[in-house]
């Protein structure tokens, strides 16, 4: 008998479990593709801090440490805010 334990990376929103069937839904073309793979084992880069996971847009893969999270968040947070601002303000072109 095998104890070996594999060990596997989590993801967050898991938006393949979905059954969405329509990728190409009123939420945007990329919505049900949006996702984030938390590493099991953090990878250390010498004087860096550590990547903690990828984030997945699409078919587009991007490795992120902490800090970098955190400046994501904060750019979506200020370009959602800026749209809200624009949209009541009239001054948002359709």
């Amino acid at each position: 008998m095998n104890n070996t334990k594999v060990e596997r990376n989590t993801f967050l929103n898991q938006a393949f479990a979905n059954g969405q069937d329509d990728k190409e839904s009123k939420l945007g073309k990329l919505y049900w593709g949006i996702d984030f793979e938390m590493f099991t084992k953090l990878k250390m880069v010498q004087g860096k801090q550590p990547t903690i996971g990828r984030l997945i847009v699409g078919n587009k893969n991007i490795e992120l440490t902490v800090s970098e999270c955190k400046r994501v968040c904060e750019t979506l947070e200020d370009a959602m805010n800026q749209y809200n601002l624009m949209v009541r303000t009239g001054r948002y072109e359709t």
